[in-house]
């Protein structure tokens, strides 16, 4: 999938069913108003995906005008994510839902209905990175990883090295990031994790204990393993 910038309106649907997932119909408005709102949209921005087929037309007609459906995924400033923060969408919707555009709308005479000016192009990984060197380095790597450590602390290492971060490398991401990945990305190997909460809001470690991580105590556990680098 080709990764896209987006800024403007639409409204989020479930794939497998067509469902309204967000935002939802305004039930005490009058009926004759739906025609104007349906489906009901909502204002937003950041990065998306589009899937092959579109990406395909882009390639050999470059621009974006077929456009209509737009995917989540887990990328810096991903749409998706502003959603899951928000607590609008859950992590576990990113395998089935969609952000549809708005139908253009033909001009006709005399017609005071304009849609909303929206943006949509290809995302700039030039730009993203520049934007982020301008941040102030962290100057944090990985530690070691030293045995009879806590369950926890083996699954971050055991992650991190499925992506090649290992001891003396920065840090990739964010704990939220990283918390993301685990639970929709992160193919568990090592049967490390018992078992995922629908949700994605927990995980339960394949321990003794089969003791639930919750993402405030897995952040903590995660900025705990990296340090301040030592100059030489």
């Amino acid at each position: 999938m080709l990764n896209v910038f987006f800024s403007g309106s639409g409204t989020w649907f479930d794939k497998n069913d067509g469902n309204l997932l967000y935002p939802l119909i305004d039930k005490t408005r009058p009926s004759h108003s739906f025609f104007y709102s349906f489906p009901p949209v909502h204002s937003i921005n950041g990065i998306f995906s589009i899937n092959d087929e579109d990406s395909k037309i882009y390639t050999h007609t470059g621009n974006l005008d077929h456009i209509r459906k737009l995917y989540p995924n887990t990328q810096p400033d991903s749409a998706f994510l502003k959603m899951v923060t928000e607590g609008i969408l859950l992590n576990k919707d990113i395998n089935h839902c969609f952000f549809k555009l708005p139908r253009k709308r033909k001009k006709t005479n005399g017609s005071r209905v304009e849609r909303n000016k929206l943006i949509l192009v290809i995302a700039n990984e030039k730009t993203t990175t520049q934007t982020n060197s301008k941040k102030k380095p962290e100057n944090k790597v990985l530690k070691d990883r030293y045995a009879g450590k806590s369950d926890l602390t083996n699954l971050i290492h055991t992650f991190l090295e499925s992506i090649d971060i290992y001891p003396g490398d920065p840090r990739p991401f964010d704990s939220g990031i990283a918390w993301n990945k685990i639970t929709l990305e992160y193919k568990d190997e090592d049967n490390l994790i018992l078992s995922i909460a629908e949700d994605k809001r927990s995980i339960f470690l394949n321990s003794v204990e089969k003791k639930e991580i919750d993402l405030p105590y897995f952040r903590k556990s995660y900025n705990a393993q990296f340090i301040a680098k030592i100059s030489k």
